[in-house]
């Protein structure tokens, strides 16, 4: 029986039933994303909550924090909105991870900021040669959330027998088996072209490798 390792924390933190669809469906894919927002896991969901007036179905089952705590909104037998593609069957066979990150970052006024203005420091952040989705930095995913997520995706693997095989390509660009309903592992520039949860952090792409 799969098994959550006892070195991860994890916390129910409930997003209301009205948010999501208590539906049971078979998962065959899980989902890597970033929140685009501050470190708190719990101000994602509690902004999932009350968006639209409280009637926004827009989640993910599982939020990871900077310190690599583990939130849990939903079962994951359950699902949410959480690609954006307005195709049902595309959001019931997915388990999404969310790690709680700004992302992309631009500078201004004198300092590396996210998008809400938020200063990022330096330290915290990683830098690409090359433009990753439109952006040179971003801030980086801490070593805790990267060994959560990956203990997470290997115990929904081994609970719904999803292939976790990692291949850069169709982890990190637009990738139309994912869309198309392949099992396996992968994020959410998988789908879409205008997104950029995950970008390929040195430290995230080994994780992926050795998982």
């Amino acid at each position: 029986m799969a098994q959550i390792p006892k070195d991860i924390k994890l916390i129910q933190y409930n997003l209301p039933e009205r948010n999501y669809y208590r539906e049971k469906t078979n998962k065959t894919q899980i989902v890597w994303h970033h929140t685009g927002s501050n470190g708190v896991a719990t101000s994602s969901i509690d902004w999932w909550a009350n968006r639209l007036g409280g009637n926004g179905t827009i989640g993910a089952c599982i939020v990871i924090d900077r310190t690599g705590v583990v939130y849990q909104a939903f079962s994951s037998a359950y699902w949410a909105n959480s690609i954006g593609l307005g195709k049902k069957e595309i959001e019931k066979r997915i388990i999404a991870i969310e790690l709680s990150s700004w992302g992309g970052l631009r500078f201004r006024n004198g300092s590396w900021r996210s998008y809400a203005g938020t200063k990022v420091s330096e330290s915290d952040i990683v830098f690409y040669d090359k433009a990753f989705r439109g952006y040179t930095a971003f801030q980086k995913y801490s070593d805790a959330q990267i060994e959560a997520a990956v203990a997470m995706t290997k115990y929904f693997s081994e609970k719904y027998e999803i292939p976790i095989t990692f291949e850069y390509d169709k982890f990190f660009k637009y990738s139309k088996v994912a869309v198309g309903g392949e099992s396996g592992l992968f994020s959410h520039v998988s789908y879409r072209k205008d997104k950029n949860d995950c970008h390929p952090q040195p430290s995230l792409v080994d994780a992926l490798k050795q998982m």
